[in-house]
């Protein structure tokens, strides 16, 4: 049996209760309580791929666990939310400085990564002693930094991308002038051409019923079923070359989607036709809004737009 104020003399320690606390006297009890100690234990900081790593052993982890801390992109938060998700029973992580300064989540790791820093989860303390390499290569990057921007200052780069930019939005509102019109008789005729399409969905479904029904007349009231029956048999196996012919002609399996798919292409090709509507135009002007689009992404976000355009790509 512990008492809570011998905690003083165990710190840091970790108390957890098994049984019920209670007060007596003024006094403090706790039943069936176990203590464990939290050791200070060391993490170490190593360029890995050329990329500041942390390393450090969690509490919940028998193996040492390797975070990422990328000087310009990561931040003092990111690497707080990497412990945390890398181990669920941490509840409680902060970075620090030597003299207990807590550093805030919004600091740039190139910032955290100039001097030592200890690392607190949960109650137990990482030291970490950054190595002369690690600083070295943060002020290197931090010159590199500094060359581009003067050499951004005296090309006149914000410039030419502040007239790129308002060229592009000008031939972006011409393109979308020119799209409006279309973009209206596209809705029309697509609409037509989907009602068209569902027509000939519910004119399958009622030549289906009606030739139930027409069978079974056939086969209850003016002949028998020895008399039909080779006529449902030649119905049936008529309607499996039909489908086997869908395939040859299509290169397609006979699905219900897909043939509805199709039908309303059909349709849809058709309308532009009798109205002539300028597709290969209409094509053009969509291709050209979509790239001026992803210009303009990329030019106010040039980091993160690649991204985005490329997972498009891939999901297409």
């Amino acid at each position: 049996m512990v008492g809570l104020g011998q905690s003083s003399r165990l710190a840091p320690c970790v108390f957890r209760s098994f049984g019920n606390v209670g007060r007596h006297s003024g006094v403090e009890r706790c039943f069936s309580v176990s203590v464990r100690r939290c050791a200070v234990s060391a993490a170490t900081v190593s360029l890995r791929a050329g990329v500041p790593s942390v390393t450090i052993r969690l509490p919940g982890s028998d193996r040492s666990c390797v975070f990422s801390c990328p000087p310009v992109t990561h931040k003092v938060g990111d690497l707080v939310r990497d412990i945390k998700q890398q181990d669920s029973s941490v509840e409680n992580v902060s970075i620090r400085s030597p003299e207990g300064d807590i550093i805030a989540d919004g600091t740039v790791s190139g910032i955290l990564l100039r001097s030592d820093f200890v690392v607190h989860v949960d109650g137990a303390s990482f030291p970490v002693t950054v190595p002369e390499d690690v600083r070295n290569c943060v002020e290197h990057l931090d010159d590199f930094r500094s060359l581009v921007s003067r050499l951004h200052a005296s090309l006149q780069v914000a410039e030419y991308d502040k007239s790129h930019q308002e060229s592009l939005r000008t031939r972006m509102a011409q393109v979308n002038a020119e799209l409006e019109p279309l973009n209206e008789a596209y809705g029309k005729l697509a609409a037509k051409a989907r009602t068209r399409s569902n027509l000939a969905v519910w004119g399958g479904l009622g030549f289906m019923a009606g030739q139930f029904g027409l069978l079974a007349r056939l086969t209850w009231w003016e002949y028998s079923w020895d008399i039909m029956e080779p006529v449902t048999y030649f119905v049936t196996y008529g309607t499996v070359i039909a489908c086997y012919a869908y395939f040859v002609l299509t290169r397609e399996d006979y699905t219900y989607p897909a043939v509805r798919d199709r039908n309303y292409l059909m349709m849809l090709h058709k309308s532009f036709g009798k109205t002539q509507f300028p597709v290969e135009k209409y094509n053009a002007l969509v291709s050209e809004s979509e790239k001026i689009r992803r210009a303009l992404e990329q030019m106010e976000d040039p980091v993160k737009a690649p991204q985005r355009m490329s997972e498009k790509e891939t999901s297409v």
